[in-house]
């Protein structure tokens, strides 16, 4: 039996050992984004009105929320167009 052994930059385990408790996590933005994504879904169960919600707030945005991940930066700019655009339609993020 042969065993490998992968070694990784510890810039690359620093992040996955460090836990949220030690600031490891996403940013505002992304948990934002997550946020408003469920909501959606559970609101709009038929196909077509959750692409027209998601086609909504990606034009009152100006970016397509479902694409935001946790290695995007936390731009105010975009936080607060993605409050603007949940509130058009009556969802409140904290």
């Amino acid at each position: 039996m042969v065993f490998f052994a992968w070694v990784l930059p510890a810039a690359v385990l620093a992040p996955l050992r460090a836990g949220p408790e030690r600031g490891w996590g996403v940013g505002v933005l992304c948990d934002m984004s997550q946020q408003l994504m469920r909501e959606i879904e559970n609101r709009y169960p038929n196909p077509m009105d959750l692409l027209r919600a998601k086609g909504a707030i990606a034009s009152s945005t100006g970016f397509m929320v479902s694409l935001v991940s946790a290695a995007d930066a936390d731009d105010p700019v975009k936080i607060a167009k993605l409050r603007d655009a949940a509130h058009e339609l009556g969802i409140e993020l904290n």
